[in-house]
């Protein structure tokens, strides 16, 4: 069982210049007040994906899921040698499959407006050190966002029981290896992974 991940494909989360005037993603930081107060750059979880590895997510709220779900761990705080841990990986991406399994099943309308928040722009630009060639991708796809294409992608969500892309097949993409076994295992027992989706199943099977 591999304890460490190959990092040949892999994207690190780099920390950049929090405000640059010519740069549309953080010419807001520039503002004098956040400099004042002082501004913190998180260095959100990109599911240590290259941007081709993003741009191969083709349903929406798949993508905003998991632009909110790396918002949520700061791996400024995690010890730099966790991110060498295949342990690590497996956990995040196994609890993005059930944070995906919970959210799909969420109001259109309700997950419209969550993403079309101010908020939810805001910590997308303020964390560049994570998501900086990504930021205008996902804040692209916020802003075209509609109830109905939300309808359509949650349900697909709802149906596969999971992320359609950011999933199993990519964690061996994107580290060449599968699931840290032991992990795998861990998370079986207490509830948390449920299997994979049903397009992953259905490959398996040959379909």
């Amino acid at each position: 069982m591999a304890q460490y991940i190959n990092g040949k494909n892999v994207d690190w989360p780099v920390e950049q210049k929090a405000c640059d005037p010519t740069k549309i993603l953080t010419a807001p930081l520039c503002n004098s007040y956040i400099k004042v107060v002082g501004y913190y750059m998180a260095r959100p979880y990109n599911f240590m994906m290259a941007k081709e590895y993003w741009e191969e997510v083709t349903n929406d709220i798949e993508l905003l899921l998991a632009a909110r779900f790396g918002l949520e761990y700061d791996m400024n705080k995690v010890p730099e040698e966790m991110w060498y841990r295949a342990s690590f990986h497996t956990q995040h991406y196994i609890n993005f499959q059930k944070y995906v399994r919970q959210n799909a099943l969420k109001d259109a309308a309700k997950l419209v407006a969550e993403f079309q928040s101010d908020t939810f722009a805001l910590r997308t630009t303020k964390s560049i050190g994570g998501f900086y060639d990504i930021a205008q991708l996902i804040l692209d796809v916020k802003d075209k966002i509609s109830v109905a294409k939300t309808v359509v992608d949650t349900r697909q969500l709802v149906e596969n029981q999971g992320p359609l892309t950011i999933n199993r097949a990519m964690y061996k993409k994107v580290f060449n290896q599968d699931y840290h076994a032991g992990m795998l295992e861990l998370l079986r027992k207490d509830g948390t992974y449920k299997g994979d989706g049903l397009n992953e199943s259905y490959k398996k099977l040959g379909y």
